[in-house]
């Protein structure tokens, strides 16, 4: 059979075509006339950013030029005095438009620009808030004492529990370490009674411990002899003088004898 071509079907289809390639033509030519994207971006005017205390701060930061006469020498008293007269005084002619600013902070903190210890507590304002102090110690002395207080709590509640019984107790939902693991709370326990970590714990560990030392003291010299060196080491790093320092910092039978844990 001859191969035959239907006539209407072949004008449908040419006219699809035309009609794709004229738009396609059409799209082309319009693309031509606007920027491309990357350079539309670019030349796109961007919003000002509002003024904050850091771009503030960053900007007087480069200001290599200060109203104040700096006296380079102060190695002669008298020149210092009159210096830290001239820096104190924010009605000075030298600070002119300057002390706008600090009349306003000692006024809003009810400080005295005259004192010079209120020049030391504004500037510990401000580098309190604007300054980082760093990432915070995971364990520092108050919440290992803290630690320590939790457990002993926990112990009242429940003394014949085991420890790790008592570290589940206080991860659990609604507990003051929910969220943590056991092995967290056995490594802060550790650290929390060690008195190299604790500075806390060890000053009232030598507080207790220079109490027992002085009672001690007398009765070896009414005896006629001298406490040595040894004696007050062992007497110092007992268990009867780390149990009294854990009732004073609020945290009694917080820590487990060797056998019961």
């Amino acid at each position: 059979m001859p191969w035959t071509i239907d006539a209407g079907s072949w004008r449908r289809d040419r006219g699809n075509v035309v009609q794709i390639h004229k738009r396609y033509e059409a799209n082309r030519r319009r693309s031509a006339m606007f920027v491309p994207v990357h350079c539309r971006f670019q030349e796109r005017a961007m919003p000002k950013k509002p003024e904050t205390p850091s771009s503030r701060l960053a900007h007087w930061k480069k200001v290599s030029q200060t109203p104040f006469p700096f006296r380079r020498d102060y190695s002669n008293q008298a020149d210092w005095l009159a210096a830290a007269q001239d820096a104190l005084d924010l009605e000075s002619p030298f600070i002119s438009s300057w002390d706008r600013s600090p009349r306003g902070a000692f006024k809003a903190f009810n400080l005295d620009p005259r004192d010079p210890f209120s020049w030391r507590i504004l500037l510990g304002y401000y580098t309190q808030s604007h300054i980082g102090r760093g990432r915070p110690a995971k364990w520092d002395g108050e919440s290992l004492c803290n630690l320590l207080r939790h457990i002993s709590k926990a112990r009242q509640n429940k003394p014949s529990a085991k420890q790790s019984e008592i570290y589940q107790s206080l991860i659990k939902r609604k507990a003051p370490y929910h969220g943590k693991t056991e092995s967290y709370l056995k490594h802060g326990h550790r650290l929390a009674l060690d008195l190299d970590r604790n500075d806390i714990l060890r000053a009232r560990r030598d507080l207790v411990a220079q109490g027992y030392l002085e009672a001690v003291r007398v009765g070896y010299v009414e005896r006629g002899s001298e406490l040595t060196a040894s004696d007050e080491r062992r007497i110092k790093n007992s268990t009867l003088v780390l149990d009294e320092a854990l009732e004073l910092i609020g945290a009694p039978n917080s820590r487990w004898a060797k056998k019961n844990r």
